[in-house]
């Protein structure tokens, strides 16, 4: 089975290229292991390595953001004498200065009431480290290698 690319992908350097340009790469099953290449061809795709690799530096820049404002913080209560720490509601309003004070009567009114007073109001009354590193935390663990299955072979 021979698989196209979309139109408009130029194949300029042939299956290698083609598998970098477009998330099925074309690759050759090996006839009874002696090395000649077989007249069949199979299609794979890869996507969910990219789509795994993207979460996963997302991850990561979650993570370095969060050790960034841990410092930013921990510089800041050195200076200070006292203890300052940055919410995460301090941090949104900061980011979303017109979009911020419409979020809470939307809430309430097209969500529920609870959602905004014990649900977001103490996920903004935390340290914007902690649910920055929590959340960039989540991505690594969720975009980790699956551990190989144990009885199968890896040939």
């Amino acid at each position: 089975m021979t698989v196209s690319p979309p139109p408009g992908i130029l194949n300029l350097r042939g299956e290698e290229a083609l598998g970098i340009l477009w998330p099925y790469r074309i690759s050759r099953l090996r006839a009874g292991g002696r090395g000649r290449a077989g007249p069949h061809y199979r299609a794979t795709f890869y996507g969910h390595i990219m789509l795994r690799l993207a979460f996963r530096f997302a991850g990561f820049m979650a993570a370095a953001a969060a050790f960034a404002s841990l410092i930013i913080d921990g510089t800041r209560s050195i200076a200070s004498g006292a203890v300052s720490i940055t919410t995460f509601g301090q941090t949104a309003s900061a980011f979303f200065p017109a979009q911020f004070p419409a979020l809470r009567p939307a809430i309430e009114r097209n969500i529920h009431p609870l959602f905004w007073n014990p649900g977001l109001t103490t996920l903004f009354s935390l340290p914007v480290w902690l649910v920055i590193g929590l959340f960039g935390l989540a991505l690594l663990a969720l975009t980790r290698k699956p551990a190989p299955k144990i009885g199968y072979s890896n040939r």
